[in-house]
């Protein structure tokens, strides 16, 4: 467990908005592995303890519509999704990845009908990833990130595609997350840029014709950038709340990822009145771990915001100049007046602190419920959903990294001289959220390129096992990301599955228990209550274990019914084993 969250935190801190931190020379050093000790411990007593609230059909009723990246294992985000109704009246699901590879960074786009048949639409060339999409003016337009070229703004109507903006918008800017529409204009940020300073935020003046391309000129974007009060790296979302616009920021990053000491912010723009710009919150709502804004958006008249949290290094260090620990992910939201923490300390679920979720990444409404997702690179990205978006209220509704057959990747590393071995997530975030047609779809973002050079290259950590048998090195090549939807969120979990159950002694001495929660142990009991047998699940297959009927001293059970208790920082569940001979 503690290596696992060691990796999980190093993984976050060393990738931001979309920029490889390896690909620019710098080599993590031993100090910053050494600095994770005390967080480790930390991060060790919160997960042994946890007891989450999950709905009564836990898991129950997601079908995934896309495998394999579309078929391109290249494709490791489906980083942007979003509806568009094309001139015809056909109103389609596009989804944009991520795609960048050791031989050049290609941004591909996808389309669906009905949101199970799907068809390759465009690529963009020197693109890294589509990271926004929004419909305006009867057209359908996409933000994305290029650090070679600057992000481009690319516009279809679902025939012919036009570029809507000079690359990086000539400031030098690589990524545009942030798009949408306000009071008839759209509205795009431009982020990272090359020369370090500050984010901007443009919008179009033009005078777009319903559904015509040619009527964008990519010329006509006015800057009206706030005067920060703090640097801002990147903007990660814009939603209008109350008739004003409300945009989330990145705090700048001090080494190609890790934050400053400055913590998150929200500005509110009058776009109706006077056309200025206020901060509404305490950076970082008070705690500087608080990063990043990765989203927003309205739920029952009421703003709410997910954060990026974890260690940041000291002001003006570098990376392995760790001060802080990471507290968790959290949630706020504002009612306009004031803000109010409804999921503190990466625990949507009430209770003590999970730094395993860092990110809230995505959110939206759906059926009169408040669903967010997280980043988790230990168990998988988890889906949560609430009818109130109440502290305390919230129910986990999928079985984390979406786990029907996923991988785990294994790493291995020593810590004083000791060797460890752990499991990672392959589908470790959920990374774009849509209605469409009555139904919420989800996609994820799974083992990328870039996460292969920090984890397994000789300048990042250098974590392959040594036995060949244990995978493929690297893991990027042979993972790519899903599409998942579901039209009703579950309501009532799903029990263990335990078969054969009766089991027959004479004919069978093996017995499965299934549908294992993330990190369980599986004890085993007479009906009066003595304990028999303790498993544990083993790679690769985590949500299982099989028992040979045989207690701790190796003797083969008696006949009868025996309980079955699968404990998890996550939950507790029962069931009932019936031995026969």
């Amino acid at each position: 467990m503690k290596k696992t969250l060691l990796m999980m935190a190093i993984f976050t801190g060393l990738f931001f908005g979309g920029i490889p931190l390896l690909s620019s020379g710098i080599t993590i050093k031993k100090s910053y592995q050494n600095s994770f000790f005390k967080y480790l411990v930390k991060a060790q007593d919160n997960l042994q303890t946890q007891q989450i609230t999950k709905s009564e059909s836990f898991g129950g009723g997601w079908e995934r519509v896309a495998r394999d990246g579309f078929d391109d294992l290249n494709n490791d985000y489906a980083w942007a999704m979003s509806t568009y109704t094309d001139p015809e009246g056909t109103e389609w699901l596009y989804v944009g990845t991520l795609n960048a590879t050791p031989y050049g960074s290609e941004a591909k786009v996808y389309r669906s009908p009905d949101g199970e048949n799907w068809e390759f639409v465009t690529s963009f060339p020197g693109c890294d990833g589509v990271r926004g999409a929004t419909e305006y003016a009867g057209l359908l337009w996409l933000g994305t990130l290029s650090s070679q070229q600057g992000c481009q703004i690319w516009v279809t109507d679902g025939t012919e595609w036009v570029k809507a903006n000079q690359n990086g918008f000539s400031i030098g800017a690589r990524a545009t997350r942030g798009i949408t529409e306000y009071r008839g204009k759209l509205y795009a940020d431009a982020g990272q840029l090359v020369n370090g300073e500050s984010a901007h935020i443009f919008r179009y003046e033009g005078n777009i014709e319903e559904g015509n391309l040619n009527s964008i000129d990519p010329n006509l974007w006015e800057d009206i950038t706030p005067d920060w009060d703090n640097p801002v790296n990147s903007i990660s979302e814009m939603v209008e709340f109350q008739g004003d616009l409300y945009v989330g920021t990145f705090a700048r990053s001090v080494v190609g990822g890790a934050f400053s000491g400055l913590g998150c912010e929200v500005w509110q723009y009058d776009g109706d009145g006077t056309g200025s710009w206020k901060r509404v919150n305490e950076p970082g709502f008070g705690n500087p771990k608080n990063g990043a804004i990765l989203c927003m958006t309205v739920f029952k008249n009421k703003l709410y915001a997910g954060t990026q949290n974890f260690i940041i290094p000291e002001e003006g260090g570098e990376i392995g100049d760790i001060q802080e620990l990471a507290d968790g992910a959290e949630v706020w939201r504002w009612d306009g007046e004031s803000w109010e923490c409804v999921v503190p300390y990466g625990n949507p679920g009430g209770g003590d602190e999970r730094i395993d979720n860092m990110y809230i990444w995505r959110m939206i409404e759906y059926n009169g419920e408040l669903v967010i997702g997280t980043m988790n690179l230990l168990q998988g990205g988890e889906l949560w959903a609430s009818k109130t978006g109440d502290t305390g209220s919230f129910v986990l509704i999928n079985d984390p990294g979406m786990r029907l057959d996923t991988k785990r990747i294994p790493v291995c590393f020593e810590v004083n001289g000791i060797p460890y071995k752990t499991n990672l997530s392959e589908q470790y975030g959920i990374r774009s959220v849509a209605k469409f047609k009555d139904k919420l779809y989800v996609g994820t973002a799974t083992w990328a390129y870039f996460v292969d050079r920090i984890f397994f290259s000789p300048q990042g950590l250098n974590l392959a096992c040594p036995d060949a048998s244990e995978g493929t090195y690297p893991y990027s090549p042979h993972v790519g990301c899903e599409i998942w939807r579901i039209e009703k969120l579950p309501q009532k979990y799903l029990p263990l599955l335990i078969y054969p159950n009766p089991c027959n002694l004479s004919t069978n001495q093996e017995i499965t228990i299934d549908r294992l929660p993330p990190g369980a142990t599986v004890f085993i009991y007479t009906i009066s209550g003595e304990f028999v047998r303790c498993l544990k699940p083993q790679w690769p297959s985590p949500e299982k274990v099989r028992w040979d009927c045989r207690n701790e001293r190796g003797e083969t059970v008696a006949r009868g019914i025996y309980i079955v208790f699968v404990k998890s920082y996550t939950e507790t569940r029962t069931g009932k084993i019936a031995i026969i001979k």
